[in-house]
């Protein structure tokens, strides 16, 4: 028997370069150039330009928002934090759940 481990049988290249983790129609990292891209978008470009709904209407429909698409967004993003009074009758003084409340 062998002294060597299963590891040391097995040769891993180092890293991922070359390996494609996963493919999606929303995203485009570019490392060698230190790009990330959302629908053809630079995330440098959306963080500078778009707010938080914009960006979330872009993932969600494929295309920037025109005002009113951003108001209703905003509306819907809004309605949806509302938390079930359940929630808010065990939430700590502060209003954070913390792991130390747990």
């Amino acid at each position: 028997m062998s002294n060597d481990t299963f590891s040391e049988r097995l040769a891993y290249p180092k890293g991922l370069k070359g390996i494609i983790a996963n493919e999606s129609a929303l995203s485009d990292v570019r490392g060698e150039e230190g790009r990330l891209l959302y629908l053809g978008y630079d995330i440098d470009d959306l963080v500078e330009m778009c707010c938080f709904e914009e960006v979330v209407y872009l993932l969600l429909n494929k295309r920037l928002p025109n005002r009113e698409e951003l108001e209703g967004i905003k509306k819907r993003l809004r309605s949806d934090r509302d938390l079930p009074q359940p929630i808010l009758d065990v939430r700590p003084p502060d209003g954070c759940f913390h792991a130390r409340h747990v």
